[in-house]
């Protein structure tokens, strides 16, 4: 909702960037005392600001102030739960990631960081809707807040079983033996499965090298990660790139399968935190479309492998520049956000004229997503370069 939305907003500005000038900025979100430590760096960042920035973000914090006290104490919760959720980001960077983005300045800083947690977010939500039965999942679609929570409560019921079961699957194939794992808690479980997935990703890498973008020093450092660290980082590789160190897939309904092919798409249009941080003044579509170009060789390989578009229509998708690729990969992704028959949507867009609209950069990384729940408009992406025609089949690559 828009209001949530508003909040957010001001109390980031807030959180991040209180004008030193107001009285409050000397006190920290308890009123307490603010260390002269703390007070000097939030100088520094309001000094950093460009005087556009300050008055935006002065007239943002004027505005959370003037909200009742029930309101500001939401918004700031808010701010501290995303502050928290940077700091947990953070530490899951490699050390040449972190000091990438520690190296813009302020304002943009605090932009990369937002993008990083959103791209987490995205994928966490797809990750759960994957696990969703296809009942579960038109339901949520108009589902109260409640009625969304108990729905993820069930999901989450059955995601502990499910994990019950694939630490012993993964187990069995690595060897390892004398695992209770019908005796363990839900965080034991939890814990061995992560411990369990990191073997196998060594294993995988000392056959098939690092994943796609690493080195094998800063593979190293990956799996040398505490477990949760280890989790995020790795969970962000998977998403670029499904199939590193994945057990075999089970069968698995038609549904059930649309849901994890949104997943994986949807995951190879997600930005790297690298990405982020060489192009801190992009807007989000221009990151999407950017990964979407890049990788899009393994995007095809991913819809030609699973079968997941008839093989005429796929053919005439590997031969449309990257700008109707990327509007042909959001029509894709929005089919199986919605339920719907990919082929069938991409036919649709293809009879509209869909490769050769104008496209329109106002919309956002997660238009796919909006366009297929409303049936129109599935084409339009934010501009970009044409780098020619052909995909991945025919030499492209991607990260």
């Amino acid at each position: 909702p828009m209001r949530i939305a508003v909040l957010l907003i001001l109390s980031l500005a807030a959180a991040f960037a209180a004008p030193p000038a107001s009285a409050s900025a000397q006190r920290d979100r308890g009123g307490a005392a603010v260390d002269e430590a703390t007070r000097a760096e939030r100088l520094a960042r309001w000094r950093a600001m460009s005087p556009e920035l300050r008055a935006e973000v002065q007239r943002r914090y004027e505005e959370l102030q003037r909200l009742d006290a029930d309101a500001r104490d939401r918004a700031l919760a808010r701010a501290r739960r995303f502050r928290a959720e940077v700091g947990r980001v953070l530490e899951s960077l490699s050390p040449a990631e972190r000091e990438a983005i520690e190296r813009l300045a302020p304002h943009e800083r605090a932009r990369v960081l937002r993008g990083i947690v959103a791209d987490e977010a995205r994928a966490t939500a797809a990750r759960l809707r994957a696990t969703m039965t296809a009942e579960e999942r038109a339901r949520f679609a108009d589902a109260d807040s409640a009625e969304r929570a108990a729905i993820v409560r069930a999901v989450r019921a059955r995601a502990g079983e499910r994990a019950r079961g694939a630490a012993r699957r993964l187990a069995r194939e690595l060897g390892v033996e004398g695992d209770a794992f019908e005796s363990m808690t839900r965080e034991e479980v939890r814990e061995r499965l992560i411990d369990l997935a990191r073997r196998r990703a060594r294993r995988h890498s000392e056959v098939h090298g690092p994943p796609e973008g690493l080195d094998e020093t800063q593979w190293e450092r990956v799996l040398g990660l505490p477990d949760r660290q280890f989790a995020r980082a790795f969970g962000r590789i998977r998403a670029r790139q499904p199939d590193y160190a994945a057990p075999p897939r089970d069968g698995r309904s038609p549904g059930r399968r649309g849901a994890r092919l949104h997943r994986d798409l949807r995951g190879l249009g997600m930005p790297t935190p690298s990405d982020r941080a060489r192009h801190p003044r992009a807007e989000e579509s221009e990151h999407v479309r950017r990964a979407v170009s890049e990788r899009r060789g393994r995007i095809e390989g991913l819809l030609r492998e699973r079968s997941a578009i008839d093989a005429p229509l796929l053919d005439r998708v590997e031969g449309l520049d990257d700008r109707a690729f990327f509007a042909a990969w959001r029509v894709i992704v929005g089919a199986f956000r919605s339920d719907a028959d990919p082929s069938d949507a991409l036919r649709g867009w293809f009879e509209r004229g869909g490769e050769r609209e104008r496209v329109d950069s106002r919309r956002d990384g997660d238009g796919p997503e909006r366009a297929g729940r409303r049936g129109r408009g599935q084409g339009r992406g934010p501009s970009g370069s044409s780098s020619g025609r052909g995909g991945g089949r025919r030499g492209r690559g991607g990260r």
